[in-house]
């Protein structure tokens, strides 16, 4: 036979072991998403350690693409894809070299929590926002890998790309968000172009 106060006792312990198991699943699928989330920190670690004399096949093993090659097509559209659905996402890219002093990487990371931009124009001191085009901005790092100095250093564009045919080429169009770089900052730039077949 039961005796009641043990159990009252049991009905007592068991929403405490579940909210128990609640934490250590939150807890655990937290550090499970953190672990796998790519920063820009991340891209950059990832690129000053490959090594200067990193062959293409040695970066393609890494996961890097030449534009040229067929399935880059397939690989720019899901980034596009991406970005357009605010799904993280990266594209890391093999530039060509016509000068053949060695392999220079590209890599674009779609990062949803920074503000776009999108729109912005500057005077001599303001600046005006004339159209965010929602959460999330496109983030640019080249990397020579022969010389191990950066090309573009974290530039940054509005997620409103344009993407045309030109020439049997596909062509992106990314708009560059001037304001995020200090006036006087050698990487502010102007917008750049992604071709790819």
């Amino acid at each position: 036979m039961m005796n009641g106060k043990s159990y009252e006792s049991r009905l007592i312990w068991r929403p405490v072991v579940a909210l128990v198991v609640l934490v250590v699943f939150v807890g655990i699928s937290y550090i499970w998403q953190t672990s796998r989330e790519v920063t820009g920190k991340t891209i950059e670690r990832e690129m000053l350690s490959l090594s200067a004399d990193a062959s293409e096949d040695r970066l393609r093993e890494l996961g890097y693409l030449s534009l040229s090659e067929a399935n880059s097509t397939n690989a720019v559209a899901n980034f596009i894809d991406d970005v357009n659905a605010n799904r993280q996402s990266v594209l890391r890219m093999i530039e060509d070299d016509p000068s053949g002093d060695g392999p220079k990487v590209r890599v674009l990371m779609f990062d949803l929590y920074q503000e776009d931009l999108g729109g912005v124009t500057t005077s001599d001191h303001a600046v005006t926002v004339s159209k965010a085009s929602g959460p999330g901005q496109i983030r640019e790092w080249i990397y020579d890998c022969s010389t191990r100095q950066w090309v573009t250093y974290d530039k940054r564009f509005s997620r409103d790309m344009r993407v045309r045919v030109e020439d049997g080429r596909h062509v992106v169009d990314l708009v560059n968000i001037p304001s995020h770089y200090p006036i006087d900052s050698k990487w502010k730039g102007s917008d750049e172009r992604l071709t790819y077949s």
